[in-house]
């Protein structure tokens, strides 16, 4: 399972974020995640910032790729 990082500025609503979901073939979404909560595999994750460090066997994209990725299929 995938875990996938989406960093920056998001207005995304259901809609959007069920989009998300399915692309990157994730099990749930983590909003406003802090940088310090634990994580798993399958897990979408949202947060305003980039993370600090560097995370192993993980995508992490900001919302314009992430976005552009979905909508370029």
């Amino acid at each position: 399972m995938p875990l996938v990082i989406v960093y920056g500025s998001h207005d995304c609503g259901p809609r959007r974020q069920q989009q998300f979901l399915n692309h990157f073939k994730c099990l749930r979404i983590v909003e406003n995640w802090d940088g310090d909560a634990p994580l798993r595999n399958g897990d979408l994750v949202f947060t305003k910032n980039k993370p600090a460090r560097d995370f192993a066997h993980t995508r992490v994209l900001s919302v314009e790729n992430a976005k552009a990725e979905v909508c370029n299929g």
